[in-house]
């Protein structure tokens, strides 16, 4: 069985629209809802041009499908782009900039003409760099408590020679003691 697609007409007005304008009605045409009906009142209100369904099925068929083609391998070449550059220096993209990672991601997972070594790829590059980022975390925390711990014992340490240095300090009374216990609680 084989399909005949026709060659489009020398004097069809779509396919004479400026590539911008081109790529417009694709994306009208591939907006989920927008009705030929719809799409017509646009190109009579944004291009100036009148049209009809059967003109508008005749460019879907002859130019859609390579507009989406080219349309996700553009995604697909951002998206390692950037997933070769994450590669290089993970610590060094926004929190932002992996979002729209993410978001690029899910779109090529939803996209069955895309390898799925790819997909892997982006998603792995995601995942170490989260990871890259708890790490980082984890050392904040750890910085935190190292610099909470030394500024206990320093105060510690001065409550200790402030007893120490004290003219009651020739013995050991009950208050001193209690002084003691409490510089060592802060430990």
């Amino acid at each position: 069985m084989s399909i005949s697609i026709k060659k489009p007409r020398s004097d069809s007005k779509l396919d004479a629209l400026k590539q911008d304008q081109q790529r417009q009605l694709c994306e009208w045409m591939l907006t989920p809802g927008l009705s030929y009906e719809s799409i017509k009142e646009l190109v009579v209100d944004k291009f100036k041009i009148s049209t009809n369904s059967g003109s508008l099925s005749r460019f879907y068929q002859s130019r859609v499908s390579a507009y989406l083609i080219q349309r996700r391998s553009q995604q697909v070449g951002v998206a390692k782009e950037v997933g070769e550059e994450l590669k290089k220096m993970p610590g060094e993209f926004s929190q932002v900039t992996i979002d729209a990672l993410e978001q690029k991601a899910f779109e090529l997972a939803n996209n069955p003409v895309v390898e799925a070594r790819s997909i892997k790829a982006i998603f792995m590059l995601l995942l170490r760099a989260r990871d890259q980022s708890l790490k980082e975390k984890d050392i904040d925390l750890k910085l935190r408590r190292l610099q909470l711990l030394e500024e206990n014992s320093k105060s510690a340490k001065e409550k200790l020679t402030a007893i120490k240095m004290s003219p009651q300090a020739r013995g050991l009374s009950a208050e001193t003691l209690k002084k003691i216990e409490e510089a060592a609680k802060l430990l």
